[in-house]
């Protein structure tokens, strides 16, 4: 797997271009080609006091696999950060 940073997406995906994804998965989606299941949802209040929410999608046939995971704590698991 290649990962790449922010500045690297920005050189290689124009808002245009981002746009027009963006219509096609919409599109693709409304006609029923995706495979997209629900939502996983995993609470972490017992441990951490937070959740987190996993994401997924695939257009069938298509090259890529959506992914997207996000967490959110009521209150850091680990103690404070300082910045």
């Amino acid at each position: 797997m290649k990962v790449i940073g922010v500045d690297e997406i920005r050189r290689r995906i124009t808002p245009a271009r981002a746009i027009a994804a963006m219509r096609d998965a919409v599109l693709a989606q409304s006609r029923g080609d995706c495979d997209t299941p629900m939502p996983m949802h995993l609470d972490l209040s017992p441990a951490g006091g937070g959740e987190v929410h996993i994401k997924s999608s695939y257009c069938r046939g298509g090259r890529h696999v959506a992914l997207k995971v996000a967490g959110n704590y009521a209150r850091r698991p680990y103690g404070s950060i300082a910045l």
